[in-house]
């Protein structure tokens, strides 16, 4: 989803109009389930090549991860406006909440001989893919 505003203030009080004009700003949001990923077994039950080998009864992409949930947002302030000059302030804030989204997960189950399942197993994360909260500043000259 995003969303994208830029207000547009008309009043008498000159202050009042130059502070809430020249204002942007823009919101995005990831907000999706997690992806889906195959269950290995921990040795190679089929004797090929293929290291990676799902255990007995189990099929494809039967492991779903943790949902996303991601929202961005940008700032961006127009200074003044000079014939053909325009300088521009600009805050960006990338993952505004500070979710961890965990995009991978550890799923590697122990089989036995027979390549059925030994254990339970709780799927451990193994990576992320969206960054951690960013905050970043800029200057922007347009002409």
């Amino acid at each position: 989803m995003s969303w994208y505003i830029a207000p547009k203030v008309d009043s008498a009080n000159r202050a009042w109009k130059w502070l809430a004009n020249k204002n942007e700003l823009a919101i995005l949001g990831n907000l999706s389930s997690g992806d889906q990923q195959n269950i290995t077994a921990n040795k190679n039950l089929n004797g090929d090549a293929k290291a990676v080998t799902r255990p007995l009864f189990i099929g494809r992409n039967t492991l779903r991860g943790p949902n996303i949930y991601q929202v961005d947002a940008r700032y961006t302030r127009t200074l003044l406006t000079k014939e053909r000059l325009r300088p521009k302030f600009i805050a960006e804030f990338n993952n505004v909440f500070n979710k961890e989204n965990i995009t991978a997960l550890n799923a590697v189950v122990p089989v036995d001989a027979t390549g059925a399942g030994i254990l339970l197993t709780f799927f451990q994360p193994l990576s992320t893919v969206l960054e951690k909260r960013i905050v970043q500043f800029g200057i922007r000259l347009d002409w």
